[in-house]
């Protein structure tokens, strides 16, 4: 049966797919060089330089509308650019290779050192299943953080080995992060794709525009309706969220949130999004979407989920192609 609409999905990784950042053990793969900064010195400069801009911030007066509060969060672009460019001139990931980031991806998964969110494998096969039968379901993880090869490694190992990772044209999962040079020696290098460094919110929403763009392309002319849907859990996510049809911010439940996901709560507040839970949504919510965006960019509610699975028995994927 012809599907009524393709969902295409954007996906942020620290602490959506996974229940938690995986920096740290990312950190953990590093051969320092000779005479290296401890990984704490670059992360105190990091704070430093952001400590100053959080100052700077608090001079500009009152914050609110979503223009105003984007243009706030890019203006971080060159805070991001000095700390990856000091991680990258230490050295500090000198010798690490891609199998060294597949081999800690397998490590990480096996022993449970990171952990998957609740149905996110459920999300992954619904999404395979849409793909195999109609070319309607598509995934592609977006990162400020690294690698695209740890990514694609975990969710190899995490998923059984299925073809789920985009290589060659095949698999409906595409990964977009900043990466370390593979080649051991210790740069870091912009994600695939051109598509530059990943650093900010505003990153996020300019390679989400181009990638939904191409993907409305594929349907034009049918009678497939394409929604696109991002979920996230930080402030960093906002630009994505805010470009899609459909945004859903992940918690860890009302009134339960982490710091980063009541950050990106009190941001959405002060931009008056309202936030339901996803489990309240209703086909008809995805009515009438493409006229809304037209008609109001700065969308009025947006959807909050616990677990993966909330997303996966959403009208979202009810589209009548069973």
């Amino acid at each position: 049966m012809q599907p009524t609409h393709a969902t295409l999905l954007f996906l942020d990784w620290d602490s959506t797919l996974t229940t938690a950042s995986t920096l740290p053990f990312i950190a953990s793969a590093l051969t320092y060089p000779e005479t290296p900064p401890a990984w704490g010195e670059l992360g105190r400069a990091y704070g430093e330089d952001m400590a100053r801009y959080q100052g700077d911030k608090g001079e500009r007066g009152e914050r609110g509308g979503w223009e105003r509060e984007k243009g706030i969060l890019d203006s971080t672009k060159p805070i991001e650019a000095a700390s990856l460019s000091r991680v990258a001139s230490s050295g500090i990931f000198a010798g690490v290779t891609r199998s060294t980031l597949q081999n800690l991806a397998h490590r990480c998964i096996t022993d449970h050192a990171v952990t998957m969110r609740p149905g996110w494998k459920d999300l992954m096969e619904h999404t395979q299943a849409s793909w195999l039968a109609h070319r309607t379901g598509e995934v592609h993880i977006i990162s400020v953080g690294w690698s695209e090869i740890f990514i694609q490694a975990c969710l190899e190992v995490a998923g059984g080995g299925k073809g789920m990772v985009e290589e060659g044209g095949e698999g409906f999962v595409g990964v977009l992060a900043n990466e370390v040079d593979g080649s051991g020696d210790g740069g870091v290098i912009a994600g695939s794709g051109g598509e530059g460094l990943m650093l900010t919110s505003g990153d996020k929403e300019r390679v989400v525009r181009l990638l939904e763009k191409s993907y409305r392309e594929q349907w034009k002319g049918s009678s497939v309706r394409v929604v696109s849907v991002y979920v996230g859990d930080s402030v960093t996510d906002l630009g994505g969220l805010m470009a899609c049809d459909v945004g859903v911010c992940v918690r860890e439940g009302e009134g339960r949130e982490s710091g980063e996901q009541r950050e990106l709560r009190e941001m959405l507040e002060r931009i008056g999004v309202e936030v339901r839970w996803i489990g309240e949504m209703k086909a008809e919510d995805l009515e009438g979407l493409e006229k809304r965006r037209m008609d109001d960019e700065e969308k009025k509610f947006m959807w909050w989920a616990k677990g993966l699975e909330e997303v996966v028995e959403s009208p979202l994927y009810d589209n009548g192609s069973k």
